[in-house]
């Protein structure tokens, strides 16, 4: 079964199910190296290559799938350990261009550049402000006045 959900690319189920086998019998090597497998497909690489270590210790009369596996195993080690050895001086180069920054509360150069450009408030911005808000508040009054002469004049003072 294990070997159906590795080649179905399942490594989860297939590591589930060779640990439940290995409760029933620790020294099965298929087991072990199934579990192997299935590990490296998780990307735990310690884990699988003790995993298949421990194939080659339970069956050594028959170990050459488990050498080769561990030899694959090595290579993809060596493979991740200089992609990530490549994003972390990618990632300095980028931190050091200012591309980057350390924390997210940190405020964007270009971010920085626009509230430069950007006058700051003064009193008369303020008065302004209010004398527009006046202006609206004495046409509406207007308006209403114009509207209540016309629509309800009995509201108007008598002279």
């Amino acid at each position: 079964m294990a070997f159906c959900f590795l080649e179905l690319g399942k490594p989860t189920q297939a590591l589930t199910l060779c640990d439940e086998a290995l409760n029933l019998d620790p020294q099965c090597a298929k087991a072990h190296f199934r579990r192997g497998k299935a590990l490296a497909l998780l990307d735990r690489y310690n884990e699988a290559k003790l995993a298949l270590d421990q194939a080659r210790i339970c069956a050594p009369q028959d170990n050459i799938p488990a050498t080769k596996e561990l030899h694959k195993l090595a290579a993809t080690t060596q493979r991740v350990k200089q992609i990530r050895t490549q994003q972390r001086l990618n990632f300095s180069k980028a931190l050091r261009q200012g591309k980057v920054y350390h924390d997210k509360s940190s405020t964007p150069p270009w971010r920085l550049r626009y509230l430069q450009k950007q006058k700051p408030l003064n009193v008369y911005d303020s008065i302004n402000f209010l004398l527009q808000l006046f202006g609206i508040c004495v046409w509406l009054l207007a308006t209403l006045a114009v509207f209540c002469t016309f629509f309800y004049p009995s509201l108007l003072p008598s002279f």
